[in-house]
């Protein structure tokens, strides 16, 4: 069995790090060859003082020695990402594969990397974006909406910040959570389909389409709700994390579509999603108005015949002024 092994594992596996998967993965790879077996058992063996910042005995100092002389210097500036970490089994890794290469010629540790740069999509208001991140996961990117994700993704865990509206279909990876940071809130899963709503100013609201989800706040002792398919989460500062059950996902998941769907929805909020899907600015002259609610399915349409559909269930009127649009009651609903 010649399959070549990752060092960086290997490095977890000898500081007993490595999840069971990662260590059977190791085992196998030891258990191919009688020499690779006996020179890891040499490295765990007894010896290793309290703290594990190093072995005691003569073989590991001799060895520890041979590593010093052929490690080449830092070139880089700043702290390496393991300072302040033991370097033992980074250095009982390297044993390994130089014993393992006959000693012979100058062995390289991989210079460590920093942190993963970060990717920002944007979407125009009025448009979507489809996404594939590196582990698989779809995302399609709600309007007027901002999302930032690793390059590609690193360590034991998955994380995305949200801006606005966005599909996810995430990957499963029992190993790594995907967690989506978005208005104060978390959203955590393992692989499931969801709709995480998080506009700034605007609480946060989850629907789940299949799997299970946990919504959370970013801080707090709020453990946050479990959801699962039809259910409707919503997290806000300074409210308990609401779950409602029973939702239809589908109504939620017009706007990838299309079309603009309004459930007894206030004209404030109604307003809001005007702006976002038809870059104008929308007032409502009455406070009354703004509180009044209504339901209302839109396929997408000229701005001039939703304003009329909108104004007409409301017995309001609109005027236009350049980029503004106000919204009024009617002159036969004036006081």
């Amino acid at each position: 069995m010649n399959e070549p092994i990752d060092w960086t594992l290997l490095d977890r596996y000898l500081a007993g790090e490595a999840s069971p998967e990662e260590a059977a993965r190791v085992e196998r790879w030891l258990a191919a060859s009688p020499e690779r077996m006996a020179m890891v058992r040499a490295l765990r063996g007894p010896g290793v003082d309290a703290a594990g910042d190093g072995r005691t005995d003569p073989a590991w100092a001799s060895l520890s020695a041979r590593i010093a002389a052929a490690e080449p210097r830092p070139i880089h500036r700043g702290a390496p990402a393991w300072a302040g970490r033991s370097r033992a089994p980074l250095l009982r890794a390297a044993a390994v594969a130089a014993l393992l290469a006959g000693g012979a010629g100058i062995w390289r540790l991989a210079a460590p990397r920093g942190p993963e740069p970060m990717v920002a999509v944007a979407t125009a208001p009025g448009a979507t974006r489809s996404l594939l991140l590196d582990d698989g996961t779809r995302i399609t990117l709600g309007a007027a909406s901002r999302l930032e994700h690793p390059r590609r993704f690193r360590g034991n865990a998955r994380e995305v910040v949200l801006d606005g509206e966005a599909f996810f279909e995430v990957a499963r990876d029992a190993r790594r959570p995907f967690t989506v940071r978005s208005g104060g809130a978390l959203t955590r899963v393992l692989g499931t389909r969801f709709d995480v709503r998080g506009y700034a100013g605007e609480p946060v609201r989850v629907v789940v389409e299949s799997g299970r989800v946990r919504l959370r706040p970013a801080a707090g002792a709020d453990t946050g709700v479990v959801l699962v398919r039809g259910d409707l989460g919503v997290a806000a500062p300074g409210r308990p994390t609401a779950r409602q059950a029973g939702v239809d996902p589908a109504r939620y998941a017009g706007w990838r579509e299309g079309r603009l769907e309004f459930d007894r929805a206030e004209l404030a909020d109604v307003a809001r999603e005007l702006e976002r899907w038809y870059g104008v600015e929308v007032r409502v002259a009455d406070p009354a108005l703004a509180r009044r609610h209504l339901t209302l399915t839109l396929a997408r349409a000229p701005l001039d015949d939703v304003l009329n559909a909108v104004t007409l269930s409301l017995g309001a009127r609109w005027s236009r002024t350049g980029s503004t649009i106000l919204i009024s009651p009617s002159s036969r609903n004036r006081p």
